[in-house]
């Protein structure tokens, strides 16, 4: 017996070996498979640029439909890699396989797990997030922080859908395999469980603002303000600079910390390794990284947690801005009166990257768009700060 196991992911992936890992992981596999099971016992790797060739195709239907017709239907397993775009023909593909009820992996690169390619496209990454929040409950689902420990945990992951298929009289005949499914969806909740229970996504109250968790780890937790809490420079004076020497750094680390939490509050909050990451459209260089307290989303943060634009689209909390702000109150009214003659709720805010030169300071415009050629630094924008905090003391 054999199953046979469709590799589908795009050259962005492929690129980075992704894909020989893959078959290299099988063929060991196979010889562990082949010991326990008898030498009939196998699975066979389909990669679809080994098997997609140029062919005539009917009217009625596409290159992927003949894809699937060729070779992809006759798989069992459908194993996808998706990292900084689509593949083509990808959507259709997973989408026919959930549909007929066959085991569907899917694995999302994050985006600091390595270099991004150059030419990536903003665009082409929202399309990634967006297909990843469609369908992270309709597979197994994964985001590969990690590539060094890929082949372990794509090993782990294989070896535990094959012990379903066992458990499910389900080895001799690899069909329409439901419950497997079921099975690996629980494993993957159980990795993200957590003591207090709460998940992505979520919402909670600490301090006096409301907060929105965007990622968990064990028992720790980023939290991004619900809403925008703030209006503020990104530095004081107009001239070069970045996070590191920020004023808005300085602020939220020095006086934000110490004025909005209490000190049970302060020490839940986890001081975190900052990674910032150079602004890849205009190839600018973010600084050093940073150990902070609380920090602004960087570019590829605002990409990574948030599914579209419309998910980034923050609205004005105007209780808050009114006792938080470096400008005028006549300013603050005058923003008020513009946003209420747009019938706006949403206001712009800072991300920490560096714009179109150190300058700017990227951001996310009302329209929850990423803005990487940034706004001037001394320019007063919304701010939504971030943090990790320690979910095991009760909030």
């Amino acid at each position: 017996m054999s199953i046979k196991l469709l590799v589908s992911c795009s050259d962005d992936v492929e690129s980075i070996g992704i894909v020989e890992k893959v078959k290299a992981c099988i063929d060991g596999f196979n010889q562990k498979l082949m010991a326990a099971f008898g030498s009939e016992f196998k699975i066979n790797v389909v990669y679809w640029k080994d098997k997609a060739y140029p062919k005539i195709t009917l009217p009625s239907k596409t290159i992927q439909g003949h894809l699937n017709d060729e070779f992809a239907d006759q798989c069992d397993v459908n194993i996808s890699i998706f990292w900084t775009k689509l593949g083509p023909g990808v959507v259709q593909e997973i989408e026919d396989k959930i549909l007929q009820g066959k085991q569907v992996f899917l694995y999302f690169i994050d985006l600091t797990a390595a270099p991004l390619p150059g030419g990536y496209i903003i665009s082409q990454l929202n399309k990634v997030n967006t297909f990843k929040e469609k369908h992270k409950n309709d597979a197994f689902f994964w985001v590969i922080n990690d590539l060094s420990n890929f082949e372990t945990t794509f090993i782990s992951h294989l070896r535990e859908w094959l012990i379903c298929l066992i458990k499910e009289g389900l080895i001799h005949k690899v069909v329409n395999p439901v419950p497997v499914i079921e099975n690996l969806r629980v494993m993957r909740k159980k990795k993200s469980k957590n003591s207090s229970g709460l998940s992505i996504g979520d919402c909670l109250k600490f301090g006096r603002y409301d907060w929105r968790i965007l990622d968990i780890i064990d028992d720790k937790a980023l939290i991004i303000t619900n809403n925008i809490i703030g209006l503020r420079s990104y530095n004081e004076r107009f001239t070069t600079v970045v996070w590191k020497d920020s004023s808005i750094r300085r602020y939220l680390n020095e006086i934000f910390f110490n004025s909005e939490f209490s000190k049970e509050e302060q020490q839940q909050i986890i001081e975190s390794f900052i990674i910032n990451s150079p602004n890849r459209t205009y190839n600018i260089d973010s600084g050093e990284n940073t150990n902070d307290k609380i920090f602004l989303l960087s570019i590829d943060d605002a990409i990574k947690y948030f599914a579209n634009s419309t998910d980034r689209i923050a609205e004005f909390d105007v209780d808050s801005v009114k006792s938080n702000h470096t400008i005028s109150n006549e300013r603050i009214e005058e923003i008020l009166s513009y946003m209420g003659a747009k019938k706006q709720h949403s206001y712009w805010y800072w991300l920490r990257s560096p714009g179109n030169d150190t300058a700017d300071a990227a951001y996310i415009a009302t329209d929850g768009n990423i803005r990487e050629h940034g706004h001037d630094v001394y320019y007063c924008a919304g701010i939504r700060p971030a943090m990790w905090i320690n979910l095991l003391k009760k909030i």
